[in-house]
């Protein structure tokens, strides 16, 4: 039962985080491309990789620490659910450039971060 309620407060705080951050870069740039949920999926998948990597390699996080973070935290806070569907209203109102560019930026800012997160964490190990 404590791990859920550690999950439950968790997930809150990421997605009252990835809101937060969503919300100012969307509107600071004011454009209908989703910025916004970009940001959040790149400094949560940085994120992730960090903590994976310490963790990892340092024993930073208890299991149940570990748990909450990665899976309850991040797991809000990045948002794939969101990126899909931002996806899908560019296609839905034929900004196909737009839509491709969401679908390659997220993936490839995403992924380079999850490794470059995991790089660094790994650094802190030597």
């Amino acid at each position: 039962m404590e791990r859920l309620l550690f999950l439950f407060a968790a997930g809150g705080l990421g997605t009252i985080g990835r809101y937060a951050i969503a919300t100012w870069v969307q509107r600071t740039a004011s454009t209908d491309f989703p910025w916004g949920i970009l940001a959040a999926n790149s400094i949560g998948s940085f994120a992730f990789g960090l903590l994976y990597s310490l963790a990892e390699e340092h024993d930073l996080l208890t299991g149940e620490l570990r748990i909450a973070v990665l899976v309850g935290f991040l797991g809000a806070f990045t948002t794939f659910s969101t990126f899909a569907f931002d996806t899908s209203q560019l296609i839905r109102d034929d900004r196909y450039i737009w839509a491709a560019s969401n679908m390659v930026l997220n993936n490839a800012i995403g992924l380079s971060l999850v490794f470059l997160g995991i790089w660094i964490g790994r650094l802190q190990a030597s």
